[in-house]
C-alpha cells in the first residue's frame, strides 16, 4: 500500500493525472483469465492471445498463488468474479485442455485449479465463498465497498485518502472521444478504454449507510444451530383417520411481521387421502406463544372431494395451490387431464387435456404463474397461468412439451429463478430442461438405473431419492455427483428450504414415522424426530419460521422455535 501511495505522490505528467493503480480491477482479460477452462471463454481467450494459450506460469492455476500475486505484484489488482460464489465448474479442466507446463515446460502440467486447504473440492470452495459473502461480516461492511466502487470514495479527495485512484481513462467522462480528431489516436483511446477496464458510474456523492444490525436469531433459519435446541413440536387433529397427503401454503406477499400488525391471515391448504381439501387460517400473533393461531376449517367434514387418483398413489405430487389461496391444481385423474378447482366450493373451474396417459405429477413455481406437469406417457408440459376476472386460468396450449424419458414420469420440480424444470422417471433418469425456452440441458442417471421417485432443486443442486435403494443423492446443477446417503426409512416427501441450505425428508421406518433435516451440501443429519404415524407431506409457512408436517393418522405436526 505504501508503494501505491508513493507512486501517487511522486507521479508528475502534464497530460495524465496522478493515480495509485496503473491497472484495473475488472476487465475482459481478467474474466477470461479466470474462466479459461470453460467454453466459450476458452475460445475467447485464444482470440485475445492470438490463437495460443498464455505462458503457463502466468495462467490461473492456484487460488493461493493468485491471492499472493495480488498482494505482492503492483500490476495485479484484479477482483473476484461472480463465478467464485456459485460456479464451481470453472475450477475444473473438464474439457481436458492442454494448458502447458510451468517452469518453461519443465514443471508440472497445468490442469485443475489448486484449492486452498480449507476446501477439499470445487463445490465446497464455492459454497464456503457464498456463505462468507452472505454472512454477517460482509453485511455489516458492505457499505464500505459501495463507497469505494459506486460511492463518494470513487473520485476526488476522498478517493485519494482511500488510496482508490485508477488510471484516468477508466473513469466515465474522462475523455471526449468526439474531440479527438486524429483517427489513429481515437481508435487507440477506444481500444484502451475497452480492454483496460472501466470504473462504474458514480452513483452516490455521500457515504452509504451501514446495514442495520439485526439480532442473530431474527434471521436464522428454523433449523440453524441457534434454534435447534429450542424446537417445539405440536400436534393438531385435522382429518381423523385420513392421511394428510398434501399441505400447501400460498406464497405470502406481505411479510409475517407486518401480518401481525395488520391483522392479515394466511391460508394453509390440506388434502387428505379421500381427496377432500381443507382451508385453514394461519394467524401470526406477537403476544402469545406459540406466536401463531391456527384455525381449522370448520366446514371440512362437509366439503366434497376435489379428485381421486386413478391407479397411482395419492401423494403431494398430485397437488398445487395458487398463490392467492383460492384454487388448487390436481392431477391423477382417470381421463388423463389435470384440473383447476375452487377451494371454497370444490367445483372444477377448468379441465385441461393434453397428455395421452394419466398425469402422474405436477409442480407450480414460486412465481405462481408457471406450472409443469408430468405423465405416464413419458412427456412433460410447461403451462402458463393467467389471472382474468380475479380467477387463475391455464392457457389452452402449453408453452413447451418436453421429451427425453423412456418410461413414466414419476416426479417433477420447477425453479423459475434457476430457469430449470427437473423431472424423474422410472427409467432411472433425471432430466433438466430450461423453463423459458424448453430446451434440453442434460440427463442425470441413477448409478443402478433405479427409478427416481422424488426430486427437488435449488441453487445448491438437484436432490433425488429412489425407493429401490433408499438412497438420497445430491448432484450439482450441471450434473456432477456431490453427495449420497442411504436413508434409514422409506421416504414419501422431500422439501428443500427456500435458501437451499436444508433438506427436510419424511417417511416411515418400521411402524414409526420419521422426520429428518439434513444439511444440503453434504446430506448430514442435523435434526431427527420420530412420530407414531408415517410422515406423508411437508411444507412450511411463508417465511419458514414454522414447519408443517402431515401424518398418516390425519394429524398436522407443527415444528417451531420457542425463541
Amino acid at each position: 500500500l505504501k508503494q501505491f501511495m508513493a507512486r501517487y505522490e511522486s507521479f508528475s505528467d502534464p497530460d495524465i493525472p496522478a493515480f495509485h493503480y496503473g491497472s484495473h480491477y475488472s476487465n475482459s482479460a481478467i474474466v477470461l483469465y479466470y474462466l479459461i477452462r470453460v467454453e466459450p471463454f476458452t475460445t475467447l481467450f485464444l482470440k485475445l492471445q492470438g490463437g495460443k494459450f498464455d505462458i503457463a506460469d502466468r495462467m490461473f492455476d492456484s487460488i493461493g498463488g493468485t491471492w499472493n500475486n495480488c498482494l505482492t505484484n503492483q500490476a495485479d489488482v484484479k477482483e473476484l468474479i461472480p463465478e467464485f460464489f456459485y460456479f464451481s465448474e470453472f475450477l475444473v479442466n473438464s474439457n481436458g485442455f492442454y494448458l502447458g507446463r510451468k517452469k518453461g515446460g519443465e514443471g508440472e502440467p497445468i490442469n485443475d485449479v489448486q484449492l486452498p486447504p480449507w476446501a477439499d473440492r470445487p463445490e465446497e470452495f464455492t459454497r464456503i465463498q457464498r456463505e462468507a459473502l452472505e454472512g454477517e461480516y460482509v453485511s455489516r461492511h458492505l457499505h464500505l465497498w459501495i463507497d469505494l466502487i459506486f460511492g463518494y470514495k470513487q473520485r476526488g479527495r476522498a478517493a485519494v485518502e482511500a488510496v482508490n485512484v485508477f488510471y484516468f481513462l477508466t473513469y466515465e467522462g474522462a475523455v471526449n472521444l468526439d474531440n479527438i480528431k486524429d483517427e489513429n489516436m481515437r481508435k487507440a483511446t477506444e481500444a484502451q478504454i475497452d480492454h483496460f477496464g472501466q470504473t462504474p458510474s458514480q452513483l452516490l456523492k455521500r457515504p452509504h449507510p451501514a446495514c442495520e444490525a439485526v439480532p442473530l436469531d431474527k434471521h436464522c433459519h428454523l433449523f440453524s444451530p441457534t434454534h435447534r435446541e429450542s424446537l417445539r413440536v405440536r400436534f393438531l387433529e385435522v382429518s381423523p383417520q385420513h392421511a394428510l397427503v398434501y399441505i400447501g401454503v400460498p406464497e405470502a406477499h406481505v411479510p409475517s411481521y407486518l401480518s401481525v400488525h395488520l391483522g392479515i391471515t394466511e391460508r394453509i391448504v390440506t388434502v387428505d387421502s379421500r381427496g377432500v381439501a381443507g382451508c385453514h387460517r394461519w394467524i401470526p400473533a406477537a403476544d402469545v406463544h406459540p406466536p401463531f393461531v391456527l384455525e381449522l376449517d370448520p366446514l371440512l367434514n362437509q366439503r366434497k372431494r376435489i379428485g381421486v387418483s386413478f391407479g397411482i398413489p395419492m401423494t403431494a405430487q398430485l397437488f398445487a395451490v395458487t398463490d392467492d389461496g383460492k384454487m388448487i391444481v390436481t392431477a391423477g385423474h382417470w381421463d388423463n387431464t389435470f384440473k383447476m378447482s375452487f377451494l371454497d366450493t370444490s367445483k372444477h373451474s377448468k379441465s385441461i387435456s393434453l397428455h395421452k396417459d394419466i398425469v402422474t405429477c405436477l409442480a407450480l413455481a414460486q412465481d405462481g404463474r408457471t406450472l409443469v406437469t408430468g405423465s405416464r406417457d413419458t412427456t412433460l408440459a410447461i403451462w402458463r397461468l393467467t389471472m382474468r376476472g380475479g380467477v387463475y386460468r391455464v392457457q389452452e396450449q402449453p408453452l413447451h412439451i418436453l421429451h427425453g424419458h423412456n418410461d413414466e414420469v414419476t416426479c417433477v420440480c420447477i425453479s423459475v429463478e434457476l430457469d430449470v424444470a427437473v423431472s424423474g422417471s422410472k427409467d432411472g433418469s433425471c432430466i433438466i430442461h430450461t423453463v423459458r425456452k424448453g430446451n434440453y440441458v442434460r440427463s442425470i442417471y441413477h448409478p443402478a438405473n433405479c427409478a427416481v421417485d422424488l426430486v427437488a432443486v435449488s441453487s445448491a443442486g438437484v436432490v433425488t431419492y429412489s425407493q429401490d435403494d433408499l438412497t438420497i443423492r445430491l448432484f450439482g446443477i450441471n450434473g456432477a455427483p456431490l453427495a449420497a446417503v442411504e436413508a434409514k426409512e422409506r421416504l414419501s416427501h422431500l422439501y428443500l428450504t427456500k435458501q437451499g441450505n436444508y433438506l427436510v425428508t419424511g417417511g416411515t421406518h418400521h411402524q414409526d414415522g420419521i422426520l429428518e433435516v439434513r444439511n444440503v451440501h453434504d446430506l448430514t443429519s442435523v435434526f431427527r424426530l420420530t412420530t407414531e404415524a408415517t410422515v406423508t407431506a411437508i411444507s412450511a409457512t411463508a417465511e419458514e419460521k414454522n414447519l408443517l408436517v402431515g401424518l398418516s393418522d390425519g394429524k398436522l405436526l407443527l415444528v417451531s422455535s420457542s425463541k
